[in-house]
């Protein structure tokens, strides 16, 4: 029904015949149907109204796995130690290559995350991630398997790897 609601043009050239009794009667089966729907106060928020209801409960099936992988990976990410520890380290490392120009830091966005992998030696042999991920391996053994104790990604999540340019 929501593709027959009459236009604002269609329910004026409606109204107007309205005071004529014979032009109502001489109107087709589609335009009377629109003479009768115009009648119908808030006929459009009304089928409008319905459309939501009917679509309503299969929008919440959908988004309800969503929402709750959403809800479990965020809390997943706020109780890992081993994560809250390899970003204290990142904060470190920040520090210590800015020291004297910003300071100490506190704390970074996120959004500078992705700069890790595109900082790199004096002599470009290595990145920053790299330096990373081999200082955990030799010196934080214990944070090496920081990923590992991720869930896995459900349908519900996007980005990663490969989207997020990490």
């Amino acid at each position: 029904l929501l593709k027959y609601i009459p236009t604002k043009e269609e329910v004026q050239s409606l109204n107007d015949i309205e005071s004529d009794p014979d032009a109502v009667a001489s109107l087709n089966r589609a335009d009377d149907f629109f003479f009768q729907a115009v009648s119908i106060y808030h006929y459009e928020e009304r089928i409008k109204a319905v459309n939501f209801r009917k679509k309503f409960e299969e929008r919440i099936k959908n988004i309800t796995p969503k929402i709750r992988a959403l809800i479990k990976a965020s809390t997943e990410v706020v109780k890992s130690e081993k994560l809250k520890n390899i970003l204290t380290l990142i904060l470190g490392f920040g520090n210590y290559f800015n020291f004297g120009k910003r300071g100490n830091a506190t704390g970074f966005k996120l959004e500078t995350l992705p700069k890790i992998c595109d900082t790199k030696s004096t002599d470009n042999q290595l990145t920053l991630l790299v330096y990373l991920v081999e200082t955990v391996e030799l010196i934080f053994p214990e944070m090496d398997t920081f990923y590992g104790g991720a869930p896995p990604r459900s349908h519900g999540s996007q980005g990663g790897p490969g989207g997020a340019q990490v």
